[in-house]
């Protein structure tokens, strides 16, 4: 991991949300480049190396029809300082099996190499699936209690945690929504 700055992959798939993604990707772009363009008029430079990737690196719809195209395939990018897993529309009541197999093994892999893991609400359940959370605690939405419960009894999922940094020493941080 070294670059000249940080570098965020915002792992997409077919059912994360645009909203959260594209906002993710929109906060995370501007640090170091907004506030000196608000403050005194010039653009400033991002601090930050933002990428979307995706289990390939064509271009598809995501959750509300939204196009999403990635910068890259997760096999394509150098190990990234940092991967967020942003919201995924899944049922509460449907285990995601067999579901995210590249996007898994991905995370899988960066985790073992260093990469710090993030979740943003329901992508823990990528996480889980991945095996990234097992004997661990996690922030998700509330809604998915049952689904952790059934699923990824391993995991222990804090229902009313906004943010869990317990597992951070360890490269894994998950936020609810």
């Amino acid at each position: 991991m070294t670059h000249d700055r940080p570098s965020i992959a915002i792992l997409a798939a077919a059912e994360s949300s645009a909203s959260v993604l594209y906002g993710l990707y929109d906060v995370l772009l501007s640090v170091g480049a907004m506030y000196p363009e608000m403050t005194t008029g010039k653009s400033g430079d991002a601090l930050l190396d933002v990428s979307i990737v995706a289990a390939t690196g064509e271009p598809f719809r995501c959750f509300g029809n939204v196009l999403v195209e990635p910068g890259a395939a997760v096999g394509e990018l150098n190990l990234p300082d940092v991967v967020v897993v942003g919201d995924m529309y899944t049922p509460i009541d449907v285990v995601p099996e067999g579901r995210w197999a590249v996007e898994t093994a991905w995370l899988r892999q960066v985790y073992a190499q260093g990469a710090l893991i993030t979740s943003v609400c329901t992508g823990s359940v990528l996480l889980a699936q991945a095996g990234l959370l097992d004997g661990r605690t996690c922030a998700s939405h509330w809604a998915y209690r049952d689904l952790f419960k059934a699923a990824y009894p391993e995991v222990t999922l804090l229902p009313n945690a906004i943010l869990d940094l317990r597992h951070e020493r360890d490269g894994i941080i998950t936020a609810a929504a």
